[in-house]
């Protein structure tokens, strides 16, 4: 649900954020995909456009 709503709202982040701490949690899993990952993920310059573009040309499960 906070991430339908993320998503009506157009917060990207805010659903992306959500979709990863549900699947990772505070750790993470091996190989890398923890907090640190993410705070690499949300640093990104364009990330809003490029999950515009992504939730655009291939929709929201």
């Amino acid at each position: 649900m906070a991430v339908a709503d993320a998503l009506r709202r157009e917060a990207f982040q805010e659903a992306l954020v959500a979709t990863y701490v549900w699947g990772k949690g505070k750790r993470g899993a091996p190989g890398g995909s923890g907090p640190a990952t993410l705070h690499k993920l949300l640093a990104f310059d364009g990330l809003d456009t490029a999950l515009a573009t992504a939730l655009r040309e291939h929709g929201a499960p």
